[in-house]
């Protein structure tokens, strides 16, 4: 991998590895790849056609998959949670904002697919909302936990579009496509397990915006290998349309997130060293103190399936 360090706002060389060879991008199939920036000796490249960047080369789905283990949340994993129970009554309360994102598209309820669902609190909101809620969650620990409370957690995406086609209202993915080997296909997916005219919810992370371009490699999103794609609108809409689905909005989204969170993206490996010391300072903060995260690289994506949609394809 190269280690030449780059920031983002310098003119990009073209480079020629990874899958937009000999494939083309996952998005808009343009076969050239640009280089984006590097941290450490992980390497981004980006698509000159419409813009999604991604680590060269994607790791595998497998190699993902381990990653994501319980150390992802409990702070062994870089770039993961420092202690994701511990902020359980912050994620409720997303949880139960999200619910109310939900019902403004579906009504009334229905049924629910939450993929990414970790330990469950929007299955546990949406099932209080009237939804029959079900997940999808690849960590064997955190969906045996999940299971245990009740609700039917499957461990692929894949799984339950091939058991369960059109049997959704409403499929939701929190912070999820930036972390699988294949986003068109894992969106195709979704899209299949929803009923036509069902509804898709993406919250993910933008690399058009302000801040993100403003940062470049410092963007505190930018954690390999656990972030693979750095989305942006452009390419979204090209994979939702060719999975079988509009997109109804794009906006801007916000969320709570405790002290300890924010000082663990910050006081990473590969950060500038005026961002380390910054998380190192709120480390000292009392980590359940919760905060509006607001940046405007947080969007939420709202789609809905087309009723002409083939399951064959």
């Amino acid at each position: 991998m190269a280690t030449q360090q780059r920031d983002a706002t310098t003119t990009p060389e073209p480079s020629h590895r990874g899958p937009l060879q000999p494939d083309g991008c996952v998005a808009c199939g343009c076969r050239l790849a640009l280089t984006l920036f590097d941290i450490g000796d992980f390497h981004y490249v980006r698509c000159p056609g419409c813009g999604l960047a991604h680590l060269d080369p994607v790791p595998s789905a497998a190699e993902l998959e381990s990653f994501f283990d319980e150390g992802y949340f409990t702070g062994r994993r870089a770039g993961g949670y420092d202690d994701y129970a511990r902020d359980a009554p912050l994620h409720r309360r997303n949880a139960k904002a999200r619910v109310r994102d939900v019902m403004r598209a579906v009504a009334p309820p229905g049924r629910l697919l939450d993929v990414g669902c970790a330990l469950g609190y929007m299955l546990e909101a949406a099932g209080r909302a009237g939804f029959e809620a079900e997940g999808v969650e690849v960590s064997p620990v955190l969906a045996q936990r999940v299971r245990a409370g009740g609700f039917r957690i499957t461990e692929a995406l894949a799984l339950v579009a091939e058991e369960q086609p059109e049997s959704f209202d409403v499929v939701t993915m929190y912070q999820v496509l930036a972390h699988v080997a294949e986003p068109d296909r894992f969106l195709a997916d979704a899209v299949r397990c929803l009923h036509p005219g069902g509804v898709l919810l993406i919250e993910t992370w933008n690399r058009e915006s302000l801040v993100a371009r403003a940062l470049g490699r410092h963007w505190q999103i930018v954690a390999p290998p656990s972030v693979v794609w750095l989305d942006a609108r452009r390419p979204l809409e090209l994979m939702l349309t060719r999975a079988g689905a509009s997109v109804v909005s794009f906006d801007v989204a916000t969320k709570w997130v405790s002290f300890g969170f924010v000082a663990s993206l910050l006081d990473a490996p590969q950060r500038a060293e005026s961002l380390v010391r910054i998380g190192r300072l709120l480390r000292r903060v009392p980590p359940t103190l919760g905060v509006p995260y607001a940046l405007g690289d947080l969007v939420t994506v709202v789609a809905r399936r087309s009723d002409g949609l083939s399951l064959a394809g």
